[in-house]
């Protein structure tokens, strides 16, 4: 250790400089006499008191050397004036000086041993509640637990889309030669029938029908109907269950029906053979059909509307598929038909607009193929009324 006495400020002349190797105690405290180390300069006897104030600066090298890492200085208020009382030339104590400044904080001493553990504190309230802490990990996969009872039998859905055409399978074995069929008797005049003359078998003639028949009545027009007899004339009829609105307006067929608890729906064919869905009860949102999922080429439900088709191969499906656009209101076929009316689907757009209930203003990818639409001149056009009155009904 380096002691310093230091004349007027504590970054004041050293009047005094020694050095000393003290050890320390078990506490970490060492214990120094100023004046018996080695001097480095100066003369302890020579100083005068009289002439303060004064400092003294410890320095200290932990390993024992000189490089000084420890610092400390602080102001010498008492003991070392009495060497100056010593020659101050009277007995009688002068008055009090006023109260000195309040000297530099001193060096933080070293770290005491650590003290005995003290005894145990007695058991403190219990804390509030803390927050629920993250959920953990989820745990591994139970056992599978017993079957349960069957379940009610569920409502019919409606039926799906159409699936695509099958591979044409292998050709058969050729068959065996069959027997020599009953070839048509010769002759025969234009508006004659082939009867049978008596009960055996493929003993036919030519003869005229009698009079008071009907001829078959005009197809024109009459798509989707079956012919019926009143026992005299024929004529078409629709036949099986319909659905009618409540203008009595017959709407189609009834294909399917979603006996839904909320906006029931049935599947029909049009006078037309058109396939659609419409609500039953009442409009829903101010729509008579059921919405199908459309992309759009440009946002807000406009631009070019393709058909979802659900998948991301090529598929086919029925052109007379009607396909209804809540946010234009309108309806569309399938493009493109081939000779057995089914259109295809392709890989059209990486990315377009979704109407599903309601129109998107966001881009998203495309992963499914699609079904280009025409729209339909008019809803007569399809075998549709220009409005329809709710409720409807199916007889």
């Amino acid at each position: 250790m380096q002691i310093s006495i230091l004349q007027g400020s504590a970054a004041g002349t050293a009047v005094y400089v020694e050095t000393q190797t003290p050890t320390s105690n078990a506490n970490g405290l060492v214990t120094l006499e100023i004046g018996g180390g080695t001097v480095v300069s100066g003369n302890l006897a020579t100083i005068n008191w009289a002439n303060g104030p004064y400092f003294i600066k410890t320095e200290t090298d932990p390993t024992g050397g000189s490089s000084y890492t420890i610092t400390g200085t602080s102001q010498l208020l008492s003991a070392p004036y009495a060497l100056y009382a010593k020659t101050s030339g009277s007995s009688t104590p002068g008055p009090a000086g006023p109260q000195g400044p309040q000297g530099p904080q001193g060096p933080q001493g070293i770290m005491g041993l650590t003290g005995p553990a003290g005894p145990q504190g007695l058991t403190g309230a219990t804390g509030a509640q803390g927050p629920a802490g993250a959920t953990g990990p989820a745990g591994p996969q139970g056992l599978t637990g017993a079957t349960g009872p069957q379940g009610p039998q569920g409502l019919t859905g409606p039926m799906g889309p159409q699936g695509p055409m099958g591979a044409i399978g292998a050709t058969g074995p050729q068959g065996a030669v069959g027997a020599n069929g009953q070839g048509v008797p010769a002759g025969g005049t234009t508006g004659q029938v082939l009867a049978k003359v008596n009960a055996t078998d493929f003993n036919t003639q030519w003869v005229t029908p009698a009079v008071g028949g009907s001829s078959l009545p005009s197809q024109t027009g009459n798509a989707g109907k079956f012919l019926t007899t009143d026992g005299t004339n024929a004529s078409w009829g629709t036949g099986g269950l319909a659905v009618y609105d409540a203008n009595n307006v017959r709407l189609g067929a009834v294909n399917s029906v979603n006996a839904a608890a909320t906006n029931p729906n049935a599947n029909i064919v049009t006078s037309t053979g058109h396939y659609i869905s419409v609500y039953l009860l009442e409009p829903v949102n101010d729509d008579n059909y059921v919405g199908s999922q459309i992309y759009w080429t440009t946002s807000g439900c406009t631009g070019t509307p393709y058909l979802n088709a659900g998948s991301s191969t090529i598929q086919k499906r029925w052109a007379r598929s009607l396909v209804y656009s809540q946010s234009a209101n309108k309806i569309y076929t399938l493009s493109n038909p081939n000779a057995v009316g089914l259109a295809s689907s392709a890989i059209i757009l990486t990315n377009g607009f979704l109407e599903s209930n309601t129109c998107s203003t966001t881009s998203s990818p495309i992963s499914q193929s699609l079904f280009p639409l025409t729209e339909v001149a008019s809803p007569a056009s399809v075998g549709l009324p220009s409005s329809i009155a709710y409720p409807c009904s199916i007889r």
